[in-house]
């Protein structure tokens, strides 16, 4: 029985969810992209004072402003202010406890509170200014990298990561998943139309973002991995010693 048992241990393994690796491939080839694409536009802007895209985007959001835009964009925005975004965290903290999932609550408020912690950070190292541009909105503190655009991403990746992992209908997942992302980054978009912020610090709070749920995402998937099998060594253990008796 001892060989039967111990052959049953040798086959456990965790396999993630198909959806869920799929999305950490996703997310890796986003923050590749996304770090490239940053690195240059950054780059330029150090370089320069205000780079050569920061200044393309600020002539073409003056070129295609309009009073309908502006209503939108300012919707927009306002739903990836701290408040509403303490609102969505709790709430969908919330969801996650009440359905059991403890660990998964506790891991989304931690991130979206360490994502904050780190963005104050690098705002307080950097210091940039806004752009002195006509901001259609109230904007205080330092501009680089965008808050709303490096937090509510955070927010929107890792509601995504839930919801391909948990969700059984795979439409729901895929089209909820596509349009959370997209909303995710409209929020980053609508920083720069209304001019409180140069498109380098947007682009560069969708890299941190798109990282650091990367780094988050792999280190909760190793840490389940080992309470899953550790779960099911000591199911079988119990089981054997119980048959034993």
């Amino acid at each position: 029985m001892a060989g039967t048992n111990s052959s049953k241990v040798a086959k456990i393994t965790y396999i993630p969810k198909e959806k869920s690796v799929l999305f950490i491939y996703f997310v890796a080839a986003l923050s590749l992209v996304l770090l490239v694409t940053c690195i240059g536009v950054v780059g330029d802007s150090i370089k320069s004072g205000q780079g050569f895209w920061d200044t393309k985007a600020i002539n073409y959001v003056y070129s295609i402003r309009n009073a309908y835009l502006n209503k939108f964009f300012i919707i927009i925005t306002s739903t990836g202010d701290p408040l509403t975004v303490t609102v969505i965290t709790v709430a969908i903290s919330s969801v996650l406890y009440f359905f059991q999932r403890r660990k998964e609550a506790i891991f989304y408020i931690v991130n979206i509170l360490g994502v904050w912690l780190l963005n104050e950070s690098i705002k307080a190292i950097v210091r940039r200014a806004r752009p002195s541009v006509v901001k259609l909105v109230y904007a205080s503190g330092y501009s680089f990298p965008s808050g709303h655009s490096m937090v509510f991403m955070t927010c929107s990746l890792i509601l995504v990561f839930f919801i391909l992992s948990f969700a059984k209908n795979k439409i729901f997942a895929y089209t909820s998943s596509i349009f959370i992302i997209i909303y995710g980054f409209m929020i980053g978009l609508s920083r720069i139309y209304l001019g409180v912020h140069y498109l380098s610090d947007v682009l560069a709070g969708w890299t941190f973002a798109a990282v650091w749920t990367l780094t988050s995402v792999i280190i909760y998937t190793k840490m389940s991995v080992k309470e899953n099998i550790q779960f099911n060594v000591d199911n079988i253990n119990n089981n054997y010693m119980e048959s034993e008796r």
